[in-house]
């Protein structure tokens, strides 16, 4: 519901999100409402009359300033200039040394795309190689993920027979469809708010299909795996529950699965999709209400037939701004593979973790998915722009923040360990680069603004 207009700085709304990324938790700073109130219904500000509206009902709450009159849709760097926007088929953050591909895809048929990264350790080399699919976040752009979420870095920092090929798409209007196919029951629960449907599943399958069946991709089509930040963490749940057949594993940071069912229904939903056993690892902060919850654990366990856990205290590897968690409790299934884990960091709040790279390819790399390759549909041939002026994101973003997920209580681990287990402690994963501080903590800001919007 919220419109961005352009001509106007986003400086104001980036500086009081930088000051909440830093002092505040991400209740306060997703929600922006007073804490008295109930956040257990879905919640949206209407740009027309400047309040909240909860499930459809108007609140005594304002939407609050920097949403959208004072929202520059363009956004903004670090010294107040404007940024260029991405698009579907464009992105003026990418450097020049990622290949950039694209196919026709939805909503319209026009260019979809995304960058690639081939480390230099294997670039003239003919084997094929693992590939992640990595995600932005909700409003965000694909250079943004490539710059934030560390797995450029570490791909460049293993040998040639362990490093992997990153995929960064775009999503269409800065948005993910998490809803998948079933965009229908998502826009019947959610009311007034308009539910982006657009149909990523395909999009991100002609990706894959794309990438090992055209000549000089070079991906292994056993090894394709899904990440992402927040929105992109919760279309990589989405993609890995739809198309388990040709998603080796997914692991992801700041999201959780959208429309998983529970009970009965979650029996019925692994039915309607065939789900296939799925290694899955999900990393993120205590303080963080898009991943604070165990419906997504439970639901992952349920699909790969195990019911029992474990949790172990970790030291996390050293940290590359003075706020992010030095600690984090490991929670995994313990029925054999795959396994199923929730890396929860103490205090940790809804931003990146570039150190996250490291833990989440330690825990996906031995996995593959057999006939993957079959599975996939023929390769639906390279597609060029029809005008790289064309931008879809005015199309209006919905974005995270309309909606406040509700917090499931956390059920207490079988047995919790106060030794650092052996998966994640005892081997320090290889550890990427690190970040600049001030570009990781202005892409948290960033995404805060967003929020606030």
């Amino acid at each position: 519901m919220t419109t961005w207009r352009s001509g106007r700085s986003l400086v104001p709304a980036l500086g009081v999100a930088l000051a909440l990324a830093v002092s505040l938790s991400s209740t306060r700073a997703l929600a922006q409402k007073d804490a008295s109130v109930d956040k257990s219904g879905n919640w949206a500000c209407n740009d027309k009359e400047g309040y909240w509206y909860e499930d459809g009902v108007k609140s005594k709450y304002e939407c609050g300033k920097g949403n959208s009159e004072d929202k520059d849709k363009d956004g903004a760097n670090d010294a107040g200039e404007k940024s260029p926007m991405c698009t579907a088929s464009d992105d003026p953050g990418m450097p020049s040394t990622v290949t950039k591909y694209c196919v026709k895809g939805p909503p319209d048929g026009d260019a979809r795309c995304w960058w690639t990264h081939v480390p230099d350790a294997v670039k003239d080399g003919t084997s094929k190689l693992p590939m992640i699919v990595d995600m932005h976040g909700g409003g965000g752009c694909a250079s943004h993920q490539m710059g934030s979420s560390g797995f450029k870095e570490l791909a460049d920092s293993l040998g040639a027979d362990e490093t992997f090929i990153v995929a960064w798409p775009q999503g269409y209007g800065t948005q993910w469809g998490t809803c998948g196919t079933e965009c229908d029951k998502s826009q019947a629960e959610n009311g007034e708010k308009n539910v982006h449907s657009v149909d990523d599943i395909t999009f991100l399958s002609d990706l894959v299909a794309h990438m090992v069946k055209t000549r000089d991709a070079r991906v292994d089509a056993e090894r394709v795996f899904a990440s992402g930040f927040s929105m992109g963490c919760m279309m990589s749940h989405r993609i890995a529950m739809e198309r388990s057949n040709i998603i080796a594993g997914f692991g992801c940071h700041g999201g959780r699965a959208i429309q998983m069912d529970s009970g009965d229904d979650l029996t019925a939903q692994k039915q309607k999709y065939d789900v296939q056993p799925m290694p899955a690892y999900m990393t993120g902060g205590t303080a963080d209400e898009w991943f604070n919850e165990t419906v997504s654990f439970t639901g992952w366990s349920t699909w790969n037939g195990c019911d029992k856990k474990v949790a172990a205290a970790v030291n996390l590897t050293a940290a590359t701004t003075n706020n992010q968690p030095k600690t984090a409790t490991l929670t995994k299934s313990t029925c054999g593979s795959p396994e199923v884990a929730r890396l929860e960091l103490a205090g940790g709040t809804h931003v990146p973790d570039s150190r996250m790279a490291a833990y989440t390819w330690d825990f996906l790399k031995s996995y593959k998915r057999a006939g993957a390759e079959a599975a996939l549909g023929d390769d639906p041939g390279a597609y060029t722009p029809s005008s790289p002026s064309t931008t879809v994101a005015t199309t209006t973003p919905t974005t995270l923040a309309t909606t406040t997920p509700t917090t499931v209580a956390t059920t207490t681990p079988t047995t919790v360990a106060t030794t650092t287990p052996t998966t994640v402690a005892t081997t320090t994963p290889t550890t990427s680069a690190a970040l600049a501080p001030a570009a990781e903590i202005m892409l948290a800001a960033m995404s805060l603004a967003l929020a606030l919007a």
